[in-house]
């Protein structure tokens, strides 16, 4: 493989450690499969998720027409939506254009005398569907769902695909298709489709349209009206009007819609509230319901399964937190962050043992990590001299008892339990605070220490120091 001619190299801020000049910022991948089917040479990209060269995991994959053109925007939209887990993570496969566009994306037609070499878009998909698909299946890790995306007369092969090949790709994207085509015959085509064939379809299809007026917005809003009409039970489709869009600029805005569309179940963030409140079961039934939906297991980034499990303990349920770290494990077992709360959701359902393996666990990721270092002696193993050894009285316990009003408009309740001083707060479940000496407190989820001023019998002002910022407070009176 070469890689593609069209590097980033604008941010040249970016080295090479040791080594002279600006670092290319690489897209994707470039390679030439011979087709029998056309009878040439066609260039390939291939655009892969970040990390998978550090996994084994394997992907969707979205084809898309007029590769050359729409691969840069494409690529830009599927990684900044699957990192914000609004859609999942795919391989992106971009189709260049060759010698004869029109000959490759327009359908069959009696009348050639405007396009004289129209109508191989039949031989196109062939050479999708037995040579190209079976290449990418060989050399990438890949899943079964296909999406189809294509603008224009690629629109135009997309919406021809649907009909007449229906079995291949599970969502289309359809941007300002040129359903004028033929005298629109595709769209006649379209509702004998949904009427027969296509009555128990399952999928997606995201149709748009931009300024184009005529038979272009015509034929698109002829075919929503069929799929309304003749709606199955399992097919989902939305049509776009974006009459401020040229027919030039709609792609980019069509995409992010379409995948927004698309996965729009994907999108945990709108069941983070649900899944707190009902716990880990209801995370099952979520994945349960995308795999029949899309045929597809989600792997959600670390942040966001750390979130669950940390919007769970804080609803008092930490078996259920402990469930999401567990299987969070599993998917990033070199995550220092993941390792240690896992090993304190442990310690929260009386499992020490189990806590301090995954505390040692912590260690063996970064040896310096101070949090696990803390809670291995709090469950009394010995880690040398590196953590204090101080012990307080119940007096000193005193000292720091009370409710502190900090400023961005938390209160942080400290008390007493079983001899040792504890603190929580709204955005701090009930935790036992590490005494460090001088008037210090390491709170080890949180990776943070709470700093006491006292004065004479009782402390006055509390601040927290975090890796995100330092918080100050005073006590109530």
């Amino acid at each position: 493989m070469r890689y593609i001619s069209f590097l980033i190299c604008l941010m040249s801020f970016f080295f090479v450690c040791g080594q002279e000049g600006p670092e290319p910022i690489v897209i994707g991948e470039q390679f030439t499969l011979t087709s029998e089917v056309l009878g040439e040479d066609r260039p390939i990209l291939v655009y892969t998720p970040h990390h998978y060269e550090d996994n084994d995991r394997d992907y969707p994959v979205m084809y898309l027409l007029d590769g050359w053109g729409n691969f840069h925007h494409t690529t830009a939209c599927v990684k900044f939506l699957s990192k914000n887990n609004r859609a999942p993570e795919m391989i992106v496969v971009g189709i260049p254009n060759t010698t004869d566009r029109t000959r490759d994306l327009t359908p069959p037609t009696a009348d050639t005398s405007a396009f004289s070499t129209a109508g191989g878009a039949d031989n196109l998909f062939q050479f999708i569907e037995n040579e190209l698909i079976p290449e990418i299946d060989k050399r990438y890790r890949t899943r079964e769902y296909k999406m189809l995306v294509g603008h224009s007369f690629g629109g135009l092969f997309a919406v021809h695909s649907f009909v007449h090949h229906p079995n291949v790709f599970d969502a289309y994207l359809a941007i300002s298709p040129s359903l004028w085509w033929d005298n629109q015959v595709l769209v006649d085509q379209v509702e004998s489709y949904l009427k027969g064939d296509g009555k128990n379809r399952s999928g997606h299809m995201y149709l748009t349209m931009g300024s184009e007026t005529g038979a272009m917005l015509g034929g698109v809003r002829k075919v929503a009206a069929l799929l309304e009409e003749n709606r199955a039970e399992n097919f989902y489709y939305q049509f776009d009007h974006m009459p401020d869009e040229s027919h030039g600029s709609i792609p980019h805005l069509s995409t992010y819609k379409g995948l927004e569309f698309i996965f729009e179940k994907w999108n945990i963030q709108n069941r983070r509230e649900a899944i707190a409140e009902g716990g880990f079961s209801t995370l099952e039934k979520y994945r349960d319901e995308l795999d029949d939906l899309y045929g597809l297991d989600p792997s959600w980034d670390e942040q966001m399964l750390d979130r669950l499990g940390q919007d769970l303990i804080m609803s008092r349920k930490p078996e259920e937190g402990l469930a999401v770290y567990e299987l969070a494990v599993t998917e990033y077992p070199e995550s220092e962050r993941i390792a240690m709360h896992l090993a304190e959701s442990y310690l929260k359902v009386g499992k020490e043992e189990e806590s301090k393996e995954a505390y040692r666990r912590v260690l063996e990721i970064n040896p310096k990590n101070f949090a696990a270092r803390v809670g291995l002696k709090q469950l009394g193993e010995d880690v040398g001299e590196l953590v204090p050894e101080v012990t307080l009285t119940q007096k000193e316990i005193a000292l720091y008892s009370g409710q502190y009003a900090m400023e961005m408009g938390v209160t942080i309740t400290v008390d007493a339990e079983n001899g040792q001083i504890c603190a929580e707060a709204d955005i701090l479940p009930r935790e036992q605070l590490y005494p460090l000496g001088d008037h210090r407190f390491y709170v080890i989820s949180k990776e943070s220490t709470m700093i006491f001023t006292v004065e004479g019998d009782r402390a006055t002002k509390l601040l927290v120091e975090t890796p995100d910022g330092s918080f100050a407070g005073v006590v109530k009176e």
